[in-house]
């Protein structure tokens, strides 16, 4: 039989488990939240410069096409004077 003295000293450790285990959730959580954050921050980044990057791309197609344009002027001009 447990006596009263030992029923609070087991009692007293449970707290101090429980309370161990709730520091412990606890911090979990706020890793994944840091980690949450990282990775939206990270996301973000590659977001801008992924559009950054097509942005690029598109302002180096549209000088092709004009060039291209251009020429084709051209060359409808000397076919017509033929």
């Amino acid at each position: 039989m447990i006596k009263k003295h030992q029923q609070k000293a087991f009692h007293y450790s449970m707290d101090g488990e429980y309370s161990c285990l709730l520091d412990s959730i606890t911090e979990a959580f706020v890793k994944i939240a840091n980690l949450r954050n990282e990775v939206q921050l990270k996301f973000d980044k590659n977001a801008t410069l992924c559009s950054t990057n097509m942005t690029a791309e598109l302002e180096r197609c549209e000088a092709k096409l004009n060039k291209c344009q251009k020429m084709m002027k051209n060359i409808s001009k000397t076919l017509l004077e033929l």
